[in-house]
This record gives C-alpha cells, structure tokens and sequence, in this order.
C-alpha cells in the first residue's frame, strides 16, 4: 500500500491540516469481494479452518490504511500544543 501524507496551512486562520491519500485501497477490497464471492456457499457451511481463513483475509485487508491510537494520540497533542500557542497559554 503506498500513503502519502501532506500538511497544509490555510491562510486565513493558520489551521494545520492533515490529508492521507490512501491509493489502491479500493482495488484491493473490490478484489477480496470477488474472490470471496466466488465460492457460492454461505459462511455457515465453511469449515472451521476455511472460516477462520476468510475471516483474517476481510479482517486483514484493512490493516495499514487508519492511524494507530498512538499515531491518533500523537496528532490529538499536537493540535492542542498548536491551539494553547494560538491562545496565548
């Protein structure tokens, strides 16, 4: 998966933004859909290894493409430290 991150300052009011364009994300779910789709039977008449095999391909599919809660913690602090700066504290 290749991510590119980009900050931008807004004029007017100084506001930090930060935009993450996630590309082939979409390619990579319509691809799961279709190979999952392939296989007529419902989840119920699986085996218990092909559940759990299907199970960690939709589960993993999405790895990589939302921030950590430390990721989301660390950007949260700076938007404080940004916004106390602006205030004067």
């Amino acid at each position: 998966m290749e991510a590119h991150r980009v900050k931008i300052v807004i004029p007017e009011d100084h506001r930090v933004l930060e935009v993450t364009v996630v590309q082939g994300a979409k390619e990579r779910f319509e691809k799961l859909a279709d190979e999952l789709a392939a296989d007529p039977r419902p989840f119920r008449d699986l085996s218990p290894e092909e559940r759990e095999e299907r199970l960690r391909r939709v589960m993993g599919i999405g790895r990589g493409l939302f921030s950590s809660s430390e990721e989301f913690a660390r950007r949260k602090q700076e938007e404080i430290e940004i916004e106390d700066r602006h205030l004067g504290r």
